[in-house]
């Protein structure tokens, strides 16, 4: 029988966020269950919580790493650009991910309606 490489834990913390990511633009931070995380990656609760620690930090971390892709995205659509041009760019690309990513990007961006001041934590944590 052949033998399945392990997978690391920088792999599968990758692997949870891009889960988590689904999960928390579907239903939000409150009504989404880490147990559901898991068992989308295949992985045990407990083994979630040894990579994040905590549900909150889960969040913020998807959050940050969507923040990041957009930003991301968002430059290079404005590279080389200037003026109306570049935030044409900007718009077309935004579509874009919008329509790929879907209610990621509007879950993430909605900070303000968090039980705790999410907007500023995260925006310090882009920072660094």
């Amino acid at each position: 029988m052949a033998t399945v490489p392990r997978l690391t834990a920088e792999v599968r913390r990758e692997a949870v966020l891009e889960a988590a990511s689904v999960e928390f633009a579907a239903h939000g931070y409150e009504r989404t269950s880490t147990e559901k995380i898991a068992r989308r990656v295949g992985i045990s609760q407990p083994y979630l919580f040894r990579l994040f620690g905590t549900k909150r930090n889960l969040f913020e971390a998807t959050v940050r790493r969507c923040l990041i892709e957009t930003l991301e995205v968002l430059e290079r659509a404005a590279a080389g650009k200037c003026g109306k041009e570049a935030l044409e760019a900007i718009a077309a690309a935004h579509a874009e991910l919008r329509h790929e990513r879907g209610q990621v990007i509007v879950t993430a961006l909605d900070l303000d309606h968090r039980p705790e001041p999410w907007s500023e934590r995260i925006f310090a944590a882009i920072k660094g």
